[in-house]
């Protein structure tokens, strides 16, 4: 009979244990880790759990673990400074607790991050510093590992025999403790180090870490291949290298991993050219371009809704607290009038009858009170989520800006490579297109965070024109357009050639869009205009065609802005006249557009003279 008891409290208790366990500090580590690869912002709220739980529980190795894996999170989401300040506290309290093994795993989370940041000599310093308290602790976990990490930081800084020193103690030790995740780390490296001096034994070691990557990390797969692509693009087998490099494009589409799909769409873009197809070289250089610049937008995009559901809810919330007041303004009369009517219904019968009435009311309230309670907490619930989502995009923002900084060395050497190289008008002018599109990108993003400085020199104002029409040559003759120049030869002005180059460049190519055919593009010079002690000169840009609607005028210079003149035309970047708006004013200069729907545009500015 005891037996018979014992099992049916145990059935009965079980759900309570298990859920204990399901709840438990590090439950919520492990499940956190499984969200790594599909929801990072899911991992974190995770981890956030798993951290009060192991303060509460004082749960000390869950609490520096979970705290560290969120560190490698906003690392990797692009919010280096946040996972840096992080790092530092945890680094704090491991010294001041005396745990030697958690204040050398946080030193080697700095170095790492520093390496991440290209600050790598003070990724050294932290890394050495980990390295000394593992061999002190006899840790061979965390010296394999900080031996992979500062053979990595040794490979950026160029030092390949330091970096080919620390892979292999790195993976002597590895090997030795079973690691094979960082068995394939330390493969890649010596791949790159081998393949860098032209040793056959790059290779070898580049097919090694592939085949450990596919049993334990999927997602590192397309970087390898690339590598493996890289080496073969050094041997001038451009078909092998290419053929590799589609199944790294491939597989990397297939992941969704953004990084890896601009990467290998770099690589097979310079694998291309040096292979002289320069129309697939700009191909899958636009498509690396269009994936930076999708992303861009998109954080755009979605930093404007959550403002606009945030105000929304914010309106909602003032008219429910408005709608409280009312009610609570009701039951103060309510109450008044109750207190009333039960003295006089002492005295009259049909005082009754009233307070019957009032106490119906005074219920009608009370669930409109409740009704508009569960409202607020909904609306509550809702500014959490937006709250929430606020962080995600201000860490998209993040990325992008990293991504924005990549761009300089991904693109624009290349490109002007592939222009150069190139025989064909049509290749020549697409890529002049792109690379001012990208340039203005890129300057539009450093000159918002920094002074532009012009480089002032005395510039004729009709050869700095004539330096433009030949970049839109190709565009005008497709139109069928001409350029009229009614600028006199005598007119110098003080200016940056290469800048304001780029700023003609940028109102032709407006102008040539929106003309009609057979239609004059017409670039004239106004009245000087004496302002702040110097003389500027008023240039005008006209051309004949859809014009600018009037509510349109004041938006045509923001960023990312343009009129849907032709849907079915594929739109630009919406850089161009920001840019031009950007260069004039640091020149001291205003600018500005006269239009009439349906008739003209006429762009102006003025630069300083000569």
């Amino acid at each position: 009979m005891r037996v018979i008891l014992f099992v049916i409290s145990l059935q009965l208790f079980s759900p309570v244990l298990v859920f204990s366990q399901e709840t438990s500090g590090k439950q919520l580590l492990e499940e956190a880790k499984q969200h790594f690869a599909e929801n990072k912002d899911t991992m974190l709220v995770l981890l956030d759990k798993a951290i009060k739980r192991a303060e509460a529980t004082n749960d000390t190795v869950v609490y520096y673990e979970s705290n560290l894996e969120k560190v490698y999170v906003l690392k990797n989401i692009g919010n280096k400074s946040e996972a840096v300040d992080l790092t530092r506290t945890l680094l704090e309290r491991a010294r001041k607790e005396g745990d030697k093994y958690y204040e050398a795993k946080c030193l080697k989370t700095l170095g790492e991050i520093s390496r991440a940041k290209a600050s790598l000599e003070a990724a050294l310093s932290y890394l050495f510093g980990a390295l000394e308290i593992y061999k002190d602790i006899q840790n061979k976990q965390g010296m394999s590992e900080t031996f992979n990490r500062l053979s990595a930081t040794y490979y950026e800084l160029s030092e390949y025999e330091n970096a080919q020193q620390y892979a292999d103690s790195s993976l002597r030790i590895s090997k030795a403790i079973k690691d094979s995740a960082l068995v394939g780390s330390n493969y890649e490296i010596l791949g790159s180090i081998y393949s860098y001096k032209g040793s056959r034994k790059g290779l070898d070691y580049f097919h090694k870490a592939r085949r450990i990557y596919q049993k334990y990390a999927p997602n590192e797969v397309p970087n390898v291949l690339s590598n493996i692509m890289l080496h073969y693009e050094r041997k001038d087998d451009y078909k092998k290298a290419i053929e590799v490099g589609k199944k790294a494009f491939k597989l990397a589409r297939q992941q969704g991993t953004k990084d890896h799909i601009e990467y290998t769409a770099k690589r097979l873009s310079d694998a291309y050219r040096d292979n002289n197809d320069y129309k697939k070289a700009l191909k899958y250089l636009q498509k690396h371009v269009d994936t930076k610049v999708n992303q861009y937008q998109q954080t755009q995009e979605d930093l404007a809704s959550f403002y606009r559901h945030r105000f929304e809810a914010r309106k909602k919330q003032h008219q429910i607290e408005l709608q409280k007041k009312r009610i609570q303004q009701e039951e103060t009369k309510q109450k008044y009038y109750l207190v009333g009517i039960g003295a006089l219904s002492l005295f009259l019968i049909g005082g009754v009858f009233a307070y019957m009435k009032i106490v119906r009311k005074n219920k009608t309230l009370n669930l409109q009170k409740e009704k508009i309670e569960e409202q607020q907490n909904k609306i509550i619930k809702q500014n959490e989520e937006l709250q929430s989502t606020n962080q995600k995009l201000i860490k998209v923002d993040q990325l992008k800006q990293d991504m924005t900084n990549m761009l300089v060395h991904d693109l624009k050497n290349p490109l002007n490579v592939v222009m150069n190289l190139a025989e064909n008008r049509q290749v020549q002018s697409a890529g002049n297109t792109m690379y001012n599109l990208i340039s203005n990108m890129l300057d539009v993003n450093k000159y918002e965070e920094v002074t532009l400085t012009p480089r002032w020199a005395e510039c004729n104002l009709k050869r700095l024109i004539s330096n433009a029409v030949e970049q839109v040559q190709l565009l005008l003759e497709r139109k069928q357009l001409s350029i009229q120049n009614d600028i006199p030869d005598e007119v110098y002005v003080n200016a940056d050639e290469e800048l304001i180059t780029r700023v003609f460049v940028n109102f032709l190519n407006n102008a040539i869009e929106y003309s009609k055919e057979n239609m004059p593009v017409i670039l004239s010079i106004g009245e000087q205009i004496h302002k702040q002690g110097n003389h500027f000169i008023e240039i005008y840009v006209t051309n004949y065609g859809t014009g600018i609607s009037e509510e349109n005028k004041n938006k045509i210079f923001n960023r990312y802005f343009g009129e849907n003149q032709n849907s079915h035309q594929i739109k630009p970047t919406g850089l161009g006249l920001t840019f031009c708006k950007m260069v004039v004013e640091a020149h001291n200069g205003t600018v500005g557009v006269e239009s009439e729907k349906g008739k003209y545009a006429r762009f102006y500015f003025t630069l300083p003279m000569a």
